[in-house]
């Protein structure tokens, strides 16, 4: 399984390729998924007519503890299904620096 890196208090945009191929095929829909211990989270994505697929995953720091979790894109044709791309997501809070006078 692939893993990602992402920030946990900050704007994470996602981009993936997706093809569908079949006789037929409706117009999919995709989402990405987060798969955590208590709750699981689903995130719509937009689909680009070349098959480019955008996810915003935003600021998660309130909900989620830094770690890592199953993830998933999900992709809707014809009323099924498809997971073609799992991965586990890793979260982790953005550097930051302060100082103050003495």
């Amino acid at each position: 399984m692939d893993s990602i890196d992402l920030t946990l208090d900050n704007n994470n945009e996602l981009t993936f390729q997706v093809s569908v191929e079949g006789s037929s095929p409706a117009k999919p829909s995709c989402r990405f998924l987060i798969e955590g211990d208590e709750m699981s989270f689903i995130f719509p994505a937009e689909i680009e007519k070349d098959g480019i697929v955008h996810v915003n995953i935003p600021p998660m720091d309130k909900i989620l503890k830094e770690g890592s979790y199953d993830s998933g894109l999900e992709v809707i044709v014809d009323d099924r299904v498809f997971v073609p791309l799992k991965l586990e997501a890793n979260f982790e809070k953005s550097v930051k620096v302060t100082a103050e006078a003495v």
